[in-house]
């Protein structure tokens, strides 16, 4: 897990398939269309989409074995508490059409929350367990992922 600024995306990455992601992210404003951008058919992709965020209690905790995410919030902000996948035990088996798998959540805190608002990113890799849609205090979030295949790297 990375946490940083769009400004800065730089200081982490380098390389085509990461300034196309963060080219596609830095590119969307509140008026954006909601809904899927191909960058590079299915190895490098965008999606928009907004909800109302929810408690920790509704939340689903998730992982994904072949795409790593980077999200960040257009309009309003979202939580995002995360766990080392290796550490959680797995609450329905692997769904590969949809590149996810859904995981018990641990009792107590998260070992890290994260505060996603307009400018910030979270990048999740395969070992990082995530949970998004998290009440932050706007309760309404318009929010953009790029999902980048790891056979890019």
């Amino acid at each position: 897990m990375i946490i940083g600024t769009l400004d800065n995306w730089q200081q982490h990455f380098s390389g085509p398939v990461w300034e196309e992601a963060f080219g596609f992210l830095k590119s969307l404003d509140a008026d954006s269309p909601e809904g899927f951008t191909k960058l590079r058919g299915d190895d490098l992709y965008g999606r928009v989409m907004s909800y109302d965020t929810i408690s920790n209690t509704e939340a689903k905790l998730e992982s994904h074995h072949n795409y790593i995410d980077i999200q960040t919030s257009i309009v309003g902000g979202e939580g995002i508490d995360w766990y080392y996948r290796p550490d959680i035990e797995d609450i329905a088996p692997y769904n590969s059409e949809k590149d996810v798998i859904n995981h018990i959540r641990p009792e107590g805190p998260a070992p890290v929350h994260i505060r996603n608002y307009p400018g910030v990113f979270s990048v999740f890799f395969p070992e990082d367990a995530h949970m998004p849609k998290l009440e932050v205090g706007t309760g309404h979030v318009k929010k953009a992922v790029a999902k980048i295949h790891i056979k890019l790297l």
